[in-house]
């Protein structure tokens, strides 16, 4: 009953809505003739989705796009067996958590899932089946459900952990909890039609299953529900990123502002609606004209494969839009007839369309104010795939500015453009100049293109100094999403497939400007915190403000607030939540001649909207008020300054421990998003408030360049306002230049304990009554040993010394004590490799410490002190133009993952810029062909696989300088040839299952371990070893804690990988490596990337702080 009522209640809005006056001159339909009904959906979209969350905290009810697919279809208006628009099967959409769970809560809000793909059946029974890490992840299985029979359904649901079946908008079976996989029962009564169905689970850890059955009014018996009952969207492109996601059960302190979008709309703007009733505009271009009327591209994404034949596109000008509310407003359709047309710009009067064949221009003729006349203006570029958008526009100096997007392809388009060879992470080929920004001249016509490497650079601006800016979007080779400042001819990270097809049989065109190098982004936007579709960057003119940037969001919603600065060269800053609270996903942003900031929306179908929605024009007018918030983060030599929009009180402000701190890397790679990498905590030594308590001063040890940091902080001003979001993301290209040497004199010696870091390198002459050298400690506690002296006091005497500091893990044990690395008297070496006694965290001395201090009555007279701060922070080797030779032989047990240890490797060679070879021909091995090689890759290699002609000039190759690296078997290789035995450094004896456990880092200096923190918890195939482990002289890196596994032979923290030299070449061996999933994780590929670099001899550099 509840339902009929909601029906008959809906069709009296629906009845409403189109027989409403829509103040149109000009009533034109804004239905998709080649993608379904899209005018009805986007009506219900709008009657039951309006700036509704996309998942409620109460699970009755279901998701906002699947209650409304459920009613249109229960209502006749569209049937998924008939419409192109839908196919047999149900969506499967999996988010890793990454922590354990013990109930179903909601996702957080805007996290894009990690797994996005058509299943035709709930019948999961392992992480396979998911497509899923093992543990610690939500599921969501989501559709239509055709009942033929109307009559009550019992369901089945069986899961492994907790499950929950929702169809329409009842609970049917609430299964939640721990528990192994076992079955719950549910009945529900269903007319004849189609219904939305939602299955929800976790998994915590151990097994995982889910599974649906059915007992239908006709039969007597539970099986499991059939595909051809089911039905989804047809063709979605489906957005994923890999990493963990937000889960909302209250473990993790998350709110509005801080680790969630902000709640509302920013407490210093107002928003109103200008879109008159019935005008639903999919904005993709905004514009004003001189005369201050509003003019907007308006058309359906979409989002199914398919390449339109139809044009969709429409032009319109929007009258009282300025300085009236949207009852004021009146729409007029003034031209038609455009592809997506994505970009729209106002020059001297004339009208420029920016669209998938090439831009047109429109001009008034007659004066009139209608535009008339038209004409094709330039076709500079080729759009042959859906994804082909021209984005902008934007003008300056005559110039007009847009972006060309790349093509996507995937099941359907890749059979219909019969595309042939790999395409990963649907990155497909491309006709000439796509993933570009351009620009033509709108008297001329004349074309540049001036950078590339760009994926979907759905948002272009340009500053009133002419600095360009583009917002591009995660996807294959970018990790996340990014904000770029624009150079010439500079190439900006994304390669264009080279795959073949029927249009392009010798191949796609590359990228232009790919054999440049890449430039990092001014700001790296995390994906799933700040920023998942980046779109329209637009200066801010005036105000607390002035110079910085709002950037739209399309599919997390809101805008949000960028601040830039050059360092060094590099344009870098960074990014701050601003507003949520619109009524669409922010396409274009675009200032009006009134000082307010005007925003268009617009969405299309799977994940490609926020909330669901689809379109949306709204003003944001200032209202004087000054919010609490952020003002700017700038970087110094030694951390950065931070600015507040209102006063903090100083003693707040000047306690370090009230800013957290976190930094990472992203590496491009060929897949689509990428996770964070070499994540680790900072920790503020120092805070120093300004006197009016607007700024600090935070001295931040180990910050590394190339890295995005966190920045956390939740004071209250002065006045008691809470801060309006808690956190920055900083993208730190570079470090600006610091002093990098304290030249001083006993008066200033104590000067030098303002600054608070690690090591340091001294060198001090001096002359000495007391006959010893002068009584000096680093860190005020690890004091240099005292040395007696020859000669009288009236000698000068010299003193060199490297200091490495202490490194702490985040919770203060200590990783690796200091360490006096070496000290010269009058140039002889009288120390080397000191450890100092280990201390706890808690046992260092008050703040501030720095890295050098004296006993002034030592009898020592100081002429000059030299003391240099360093970083020592291991940076990755450089391995760019080696010749590697993979070689994976086997002659006893051949490994299922050695295809995917080429594929990683082959990744790596492309990404860092050396060339891979790779072979099972043992007849490479001649003294003729070794010499074309710079390093030899065992790589799960078995049993004997050379000869002893191959042998021998194996060894005469590595003895004259070369380079080895072996991976997991290759240590169960040639054991009847002893020097083979030595240069692995140990022999394979046996192993347990697969599974997981922990390791220890033994060393944090080396490139292969650098990255890693001090455990490293991961699954493969755990070796013993003879003889326990490596022989005397190999670099022990990582050893495991045979606590954490079953069944291992050797002993406790026996060894799992290490280096050596030896007889005239390097060698790195690791242990790991038995598991297909094993050269897919960023933390083994660097790894391997780091014992590359070592055994070729390309050590990691320090830098100067």
């Amino acid at each position: 009953m509840c339902f009929v009522l909601m029906v008959k209640l809906h069709f009296a809005l629906l009845k409403h809505r189109l027989t409403a006056n829509l103040h149109f001159k000009t009533l034109a339909s804004e239905s998709d003739p080649e993608g379904g009904n899209f005018a009805v959906c986007g009506l219900f979209r709008s009657i039951f989705c309006h700036q509704g969350p996309r998942r409620s905290s109460s699970w009755g009810y279901v998701p906002c796009m699947a209650l409304t697919m459920g009613i249109l279809v229960v209502l006749g208006l569209i049937n998924p067996v008939e419409d192109p628009g839908y196919e047999s099967g149900l969506t499967l959409r999996v988010w890793d958590v990454a922590r354990p769970i013990e109930f179903l809560a909601e996702i957080g809000p805007d996290q894009t899932p990690n797994v996005d793909c058509k299943v035709d059946e709930v019948n999961f029974h392992n992480a396979s089946g998911f497509r899923s890490p093992p543990d610690y992840f939500v599921a969501e299985v989501s559709g239509l459900i055709k009942i033929t029979a109307p009559g009550e359904y019992i369901f089945s649901l069986s899961s492994d952990d907790g499950s929950q079946l929702q169809i329409e908008n009842t609970l049917v079976i609430d299964h939640d909890g721990i528990h192994p996989a076992q079955a719950k029962q549910g009945s529900v009564r269903l007319v004849a039609g189609m219904h939305s169905i939602l299955v929800r689970m976790f998994e915590r850890d151990g097994e995982e299953s889910l599974r649906l059955e059915w007992k239908t009014p006709e039969s007597q018996d539970f099986v499991l529900v059939p595909p051809d009952v089911f039905f989804t969207e047809r063709g979605v492109t489906r957005v994923v990123s890999p990493g963990p996601k937000k889960y909302l059960d209250g473990r993790q302190n998350l709110r509005p502002g801080d680790g969630l979008v902000v709640s509302g709309v920013h407490p210093s703007w107002e928003v109103e609606r200008l879109r008159p009733e019935g005008f639903e505009p999919s904005v993709g271009g905004m514009a004003f004209l001189e005369d201050g009327r509003l003019l907007l591209s308006t058309f359906t994404p979409n989002n199914n494969g398919v390449l339109r034949q139809a044009t969709n596109g429409t032009l319109w000008i929007l009258d009282g839009a300025v300085g009236g509310t949207w009852s004021d407003v009146t729409v007029e359709k003034i031209a038609d007839d455009f592809h997506d047309p994505c970009g729209v710009v106002v020059v001297h009067g004339e009208i420029f369309v920016s669209h998938r064949e090439g831009i047109d221009r429109l001009w008034d003729e007659n004066g009139d104010g209608t535009y008339e006349s038209r004409e094709v203006f330039a076709q500079p570029w080729v759009g042959d795939n859906y994804h082909h958008f021209s984005f902008g526009l934007v003008e300056h100096e005559g110039w007009i500015y847009g972006t060309l997007s790349t093509a996507i392809y995937f099941n359907n388009t890749i059979k219909a453009d019969r595309v042939e060879g790999s395409v990963v992470s649907m990155n497909g080929p491309n006709p000439p100049n796509r993933g570009t920004v351009y620009r033509i001249h709108s008297k001329s016509r004349e074309v540049e293109i001036i950078a590339g490497g760009f994926r979907t650079p759905n948002g272009i601006g340009v500053s009133e100094n002419g600095n360009i800016y583009v917002a591009d979007n995660q996807g294959a080779w970018l990790p996340t999403s990014k904000l770029v400042h624009v150079q010439p001819e500079e190439f900006y990270g994304h390669y264009n497939g080279l795959a073949s097809s029927k249009r392009y049989p010798e191949g796609g065109y590359r990228s232009r400007y790919d054999t440049n190098g890449e430039s990092p982004p001014a700001i790296w936007l995390p994906q799933n915190e700040i920023s998942n579709s980046p779109t329209t960057p637009l200066e801010i003119p005036d105000g607390p403000f002035a110079g910085q940037f709002f950037l739209g969001e399309l599919t997390m919603g809101g805008i949000r607030r960028v601040q830039l600065e050059e360092v060094e060269g590099e344009v870098q800053g960074a990014v701050y939540r601003f507003t949520q609270g619109l009524e669409c996903g922010v396409n274009r942003l675009l200032w009006g001649p009134d000082g307010c900031l005007y925003a268009g929306g617009t969405g299309s179908s799977g994940n490609w909207s926020w909330n669901g929605t689809r379109f949306g024009l709204q003003r944001l007018t200032p209202n004087g008020i000054t919010t609490f918030e952020i003002h700017s983060v700038h970087a110094l030599p030694d951390g950065f300054s931070i600015a507040f929009t209102k006063p903090v009180d100083r003693a707040w402000l000047g306690n370090p421990d009230h800013f957290s701190l976190r930094q990472w890397r992203y590496h491009a790679t060929a897949q689509y998003g990428g996770p964070k990498r070499e994540e680790q905590r900072l920790v503020a030594s120092e805070a120093i408030a300004s006197d009016d308590g607007l700024s600090v001063r935070l001295k931040v040890p180990g910050l590394r360049e190339g890295s995005v940091v966190h920045l956390r902080t939740d004071p209250q001003s002065v006045d008691g306002q809470a801060l309006w979001s808690q956190e920055a993301w900083y993208t730190l290209n570079r470090i600006p230049a610091g002093p990098r040497a304290y030249e001083v004199d006993l008066q200033a010696l104590s000067a030098l304990n303002a600054f608070d870091h690690g090591d340091a390198r001294l060198e001090t002459t001096f002359t000495s009554k007391s006959g010893k050298t002068p009584r000096l400690a680093f860190q005020s506690q690890y004091s240099l040993p005292q040395m007696l002296l020859d000669g009288d006091e009236t000698e000068e005497h010299h003193i060199e010394a490297i200091f490495r500091a202490p490194r702490f893990d985040p919770e203060g044990r200590t990783l690796a004590p200091a360490c006096l690395k070496e000290m010269r008297l009058n140039g002889k070496i009288v120390q080397s490799s000191v450890v100092y006694e280990p201390i706890d965290a808690g046992n260092r001395p008050a703040k501030p410490f720095g890295p050098l201090s004296r006993e002034e009555d030592d009898g020592c007279t100081l002429s000059e002190l030299k003391l240099v701060v360093v970083d020592d922070e291991i940076e990755m080797p450089s391995v760019a133009g080696l010749r590697v030779l993979v070689f994976s032989k086997t002659q006893t047990f051949r490994h299922d993952s050695i295809p995917e240890g080429h594929v990683c490797l082959r990744r790596l060679a492309q990404q860092h810029g050396f060339q891979v070879t790779s072979t099972e021909e043992s007849s490479m091995f001649n003294r003729r062909t070794l010499p074309e090689f710079d390093v030899v890759v065992f790589l799960n290699t078995t049993g004997d696989v050379l000869n002893d002609q191959q042998q021998a000039a194996f060894q005469s190759w590595y003895q004259s300088g070369g380079a080895f690296l072996g991976v997991h078997a290759a240590s169960d290789t040639e054991h009847e040839w002893d020097w083979f035995g030595r240069l692995v450094g140990a022999r394979f004896r046996c192993h347990p299952a697969v599974q997981p456990a922990r390791l220890v880092v033994m060393d944090h200096g080396h490139p292969a371990t650098a990255h890693l923190g001090p455990t490293w918890v991961r699954t493969d195939e755990w070796y013993d070893f003879q003889s326990e482990g490596p022989h005397e002289g190999c670099n022990c890196l990582l050893r495991i804690d045979e606590n954490t596994y079953s069944g291992g032979r050797t002993g406790p923290w026996h060894p799992m990988a290490w280096s050596h030299e030896f007889d005239g070449g390097r060698s790195f061996y690791t242990a790991l490596g038995h598991t297909k999933a094993t050269f897919s994780e960023p933390a083994f590929e660097q790894h391997v990337l780091g014992g590359l670099a070592w055994v070729a001899g390309r050590p990691a550099n320090s830098r100067p702080e």
